[in-house]
């Protein structure tokens, strides 16, 4: 479980940090993951939903609030630190893996995340054969290309493999920003389809940002809308699964500035 407390972040964009133009990302944002949530994020450009997740991530610092996770205040542990338990997938399918490795060499690296391990490592034949029985669920035949180069596959290709590494290891949290984005409306309903998937099986607490309402609607128990930095709206349960997308349209219309 992750306890988010009041959180606060301003970025001082002239640098200066009485600037007029100083941009309050966050609010005193106050949010509890439960470790079986799978909670989707709402909201509009500047609404606070990339820093929040950049902040649990520890890319970003806070200027106030805390992070505790499992019992553990985390808001001030490096990001490096935290990857090792918080997984992430980006928006560009590029990023969450290495082009010039080969798919097998991008599995193996992930599987070893947070674990000591040299220069060069050995893949044995049982290891292969796990993550042969990962990829072939996938239906992309994946399994026959292990020793194809990341940066030869299409990009829905690259994010499905990226969303299985990100699930290695048991981590204690996963967060997905906007990982369907950049994808075409069928590749990218293949990647919602099996992002519900690999939540469910890994039962892995999942925040997602996305601009889509119909899989903010359709994915996950429960559904968060942002607004100039503060949380204005939640929906969980039989509430959220009764939402519509002219509701939540509406919702963007009635919130207060």
């Amino acid at each position: 479980m992750l306890d988010v407390k009041n959180l606060v972040k301003t970025f001082h964009l002239d640098g200066d940090s009485t600037s007029e133009n100083d941009r309050k990302a966050l609010k005193n944002v106050s949010l509890t993951i439960h470790d079986h949530d799978f909670i989707a994020v709402i909201g509009g450009n500047g609404s606070g939903k990339t820093t929040l997740l950049n902040i649990i991530a520890g890319s970003v610092k806070p200027d106030e609030g805390s992070l505790v996770l499992d019992g553990e205040d985390i808001t001030k542990k490096p990001e490096w630190k935290r990857a090792r338990f918080i997984s992430r997938v980006f928006q560009d399918p590029l990023v969450g893996s290495i082009g010039d490795m080969t798919l097998e060499e991008n599995l193996s690296l992930a599987a070893r995340r947070g674990k000591s391990h040299g220069l060069r490592w050995y893949i044995g034949g049982e290891e292969r054969k796990s993550y042969l029985a990962m990829l072939r669920p996938l239906g992309l035949n994946l399994e026959n290309r292990l020793n194809q180069r990341m940066k030869s596959f299409s990009g829905g290709e690259r994010q499905s493999i990226t969303l299985l590494m990100a699930s290695f290891g048991h981590p204690k949290l996963m967060l997905l920003d906007e990982h369907t984005a950049a994808l075409d409306p069928k590749t990218a309903a293949k990647v919602m389809s099996l992002t519900a998937t690999l939540v469910r099986e890994n039962d892995v607490p999942t925040l997602m940002i996305t601009h889509n309402m119909k899989d903010a609607i359709k994915y996950g128990n429960r559904l968060i809308m942002m607004k100039e930095g503060e949380i204005v709206y939640e929906a969980e349960g039989e509430k959220k699964a009764h939402l519509k997308i002219e509701d939540l349209i509406g919702l963007f219309e009635e919130v207060p500035e």
